[in-house]
C-alpha cells in the first residue's frame, strides 16, 4: 500500500494494527505519560485526578490499544455522561492530552480523537 493510502486509512480511523505503539496496551503508555508528568513538574494531585479520568474513559470507550483510539467512541461516552459540561470536558481534555503526548512521542502520528 503506498504511502499516501496509509496516510489517508489512518486519518479515518484505520490505524494499522501492525506498528508497535498501535499494539502496545494503552494502559501501559498511560503508565509513562504520568511518569512524564511528574518529570515536567506536576503536582500529585493532578496526576492522581488525570489517572482517574484516563481509566474512566480508557475503561468506557473500551480503548485497549493505541489502534482503537476513535472518536465516535469517545463522543457517545460523552454523550452517555449525565454530568455537566465542564464534567464532560474534563474528561475528554484527559484523555486527548494523553493522545497528544503519544503523537509528541511518536506513538501515533496523529491524535486520532481530534485537537
Amino acid at each position: 500500500m503506498d504511502l499516501e493510502r496509509k496516510a489517508e486509512r489512518r486519518k479515518a480511523g484505520f490505524i494499522d494494527g501492525f506498528t508497535e505503539a498501535g499494539r502496545s496496551p494503552i494502559l501501559g503508555l498511560m503508565s509513562d505519560y504520568l511518569g512524564d508528568m511528574k518529570l515536567g513538574g506536576r503536582s500529585e494531585r493532578h496526576r492522581k485526578d488525570t489517572e482517574r479520568l484516563l481509566r474512566i474513559v480508557i475503561r468506557e470507550c473500551g480503548f485497549e490499544t493505541l489502534a482503537s483510539l476513535h472518536a465516535t467512541k469517545l463522543d457517545k461516552f460523552l454523550a452517555r455522561l449525565t454530568s455537566s459540561a465542564r464534567t464532560k470536558n474534563t474528561h475528554r481534555q484527559a484523555i486527548l492530552g494523553f493522545a497528544n503526548w503519544c503523537v509528541r512521542k511518536g506513538h501515533l502520528e496523529f491524535n486520532p480523537l481530534g485537537d
